[in-house]
């Protein structure tokens, strides 16, 4: 994807109005960017924090909300990269507000499915738990949500790497004997 060492940020709750929004942002200017619009927030944050701030516009002249920041260190996080996830008021013109103010700030809005790329980009996750991901997000019944999270833990990429192991070592066992038939060696004498 163009941009991977961009800062990006999106809502990541359902849109519409509800009790709270969430807004994640990641890349390595997250705590900075986030920093510019918001009062409150230490200057070197803990990992797995939560801090409450004031969002204000950029020129801090516009009060937006007042909100809960959770910010997460580089490597410890979802993506594997440093992540602020803003907790605000659940209004869609909050969320919008914050979103133009991150991007003004130095931000760019992310694509669909972004976040687990880069996750899947960064060693968080192999390709079939970034799969699972939409899977469970889209899951209709309790038996494909319980296959997506099974599947999210790492149970069939298990599966999967015990076969491989096995198919690896029978073929170097096939290519050995092979070789050294070439070479007139006998592995197994023949019962005659």
């Amino acid at each position: 994807m163009a941009g991977d060492r961009q800062t990006i940020c999106a809502v990541s709750t359902p849109s519409g109005f509800g009790g709270i929004s969430v807004i994640r942002v990641s890349g390595t200017q997250a705590y900075g960017i986030v920093r510019k619009i918001s009062k409150g927030l230490p200057e070197i944050p803990e990992s797995h924090r939560v801090y409450l701030a004031s969002l204000f516009d950029l020129k801090f002249v516009e009060f937006i909300d007042q909100v809960l920041v959770t910010f997460f260190r580089e490597g410890q996080s979802f993506t594997g990269e440093e992540v602020v996830e803003i907790s605000c008021h659940g209004n869609p013109l909050i969320c919008e507000t914050i979103l133009s103010q991150l991007i003004l700030g130095g931000a760019r809005a992310s694509e669909r499915g972004e976040f687990t790329y880069r996750a899947f980009m960064n060693g968080k996750l192999d390709l079939v738990q970034a799969e699972s991901v939409l899977s469970l997000i889209e899951s209709q019944s309790q038996a494909a949500r319980s296959l997506a999270l099974r599947q999210l833990k790492g149970h069939l990429s298990a599966s999967i790497a015990k076969m491989e192991d096995l198919m690896v070592w029978c073929l170097a066992h096939i290519e050995a004997s092979i070789d050294f038939r070439l070479k007139g060696w006998k592995l197994f004498p023949r019962a005659n």
